[in-house]
């Protein structure tokens, strides 16, 4: 693979990944805003609904962190932001060549930010010349941009697989309707007679019995409920056989996530990268979690990629230090 293979600024957008070309960017220092592996782990819950405000907020924006996309009269400002990686996994950090854009009332608000620099002379251009346009990214303004069907670089695949963009670049959207967030299940009380009607899946035709356990734990192992998660976590104690059901259940979960993995990188085919992207997010899983533990799956795997939790990490009994027992 060429280096000049590689895309080096890609916008995601509800319809796919598109490719521009530098002769629409304008200000780009190669200069993303930093983000720990802490801090990513954090803000999961917004991973399917991504915005550079987000990304933005309460952080110091310099004029290098600005990238600016134009062509004739439009003019729109975008930033870039970097995940560290794990050094002992990965030999690059994410997501550097994605750029998201700064909705204009932002952008102005970070003009005002650079103002006290006007003197100097610095920030000129992006006060003049490039200074943002009260509009949305669209492709006919920047006719050259074209979709990308193959993503050669492995880092790049991994970080496209972790988040979605929001339909709105204002974070109130999302307060307000929001999207693409699990919510938990509306639990029904059962009818008095259910209730009183004996029953026991231990008294059940074995392979009944085991096609029901079987069906649910394939269920909840990819559900996004924090109360499917715990039930899936209380069947572990019910019986031994309980156990290895849920046990198996999860580690065929991972098994075939990794398996499409595979498939994805060898491949290196954005629309079937997507549609992994889009389970797993509806999994409430992250797809960089999961490459950084993908050594022994198994059921204390799927505990620590849902919790971001350090790969080898055992579960514990909840300790003074946090760190000290990370799946507890």
């Amino acid at each position: 693979m060429s280096a000049s293979s590689v895309h080096k600024n890609m916008i995601v957008t509800r319809k796919g990944v598109v490719s521009i070309p530098d002769e629409y960017i304008h200000n780009d220092f190669n200069e993303p805003i930093k983000v720990t592996w802490n801090e990513w782990s954090k803000s999961q819950r917004i991973h399917a609904r991504l915005t550079a405000t987000t990304i933005m907020e309460k952080r110091v924006i310099s004029s290098e962190n600005i990238v600016c996309l134009k062509n004739g009269d439009k003019c729109l400002w975008f930033t870039r932001f970097e995940v560290e990686c794990d050094k002992r996994r990965f030999h690059r950090n994410f997501g550097s060549r994605f750029m998201f854009q700064i909705p204009c009332v932002f952008a102005e608000a970070i003009l005002l930010q650079f103002a006290k620099d006007l003197e100097d002379g610095e920030n000129f251009a992006l006060a003049n010349e490039l200074c943002p346009t009260p509009t949305l990214f669209r492709m006919a303004d920047f006719p050259k941009c074209e979709y990308i069907q193959k993503m050669h670089n492995f880092t790049d695949r991994v970080f496209a697989m972790s988040f979605r963009p929001a339909t709105s670049l204002l974070p109130e959207a999302f307060i307000k309707n929001p999207e693409n967030v699990p919510k938990e299940r509306i639990m029904l009380n059962r009818g008095e007679e259910m209730t009183l009607t004996p029953f026991n899946v231990f008294h059940m035709p074995e392979d009944c019995s085991f096609s029901i356990i079987n069906k649910a734990v394939s269920e909840l192992v990819k559900s996004p409920f924090a109360s499917d998660y715990a039930a899936l976590r209380t069947m572990r104690l019910v019986c031994k056989e309980f156990k290895t059901r849920v046990d198996d259940g999860a580690k065929k979960f991972l098994d075939e996530q990794h398996s499409m993995f595979e498939k994805i990188h060898m491949s290196q085919d954005v629309n079937m990268l997507l549609d992994q992207r889009n389970f797993l997010l509806d999994c409430f899983v992250d797809a960089m979690a999961m490459h950084r533990d993908c050594l022994n799956r198994s059921i204390f795997t799927l505990m620590r990629v849902r919790k971001f939790a350090n790969p080898g990490a055992r579960p514990g009994k909840k300790r003074k230090r946090e760190n000290l027992s990370l799946l507890s």
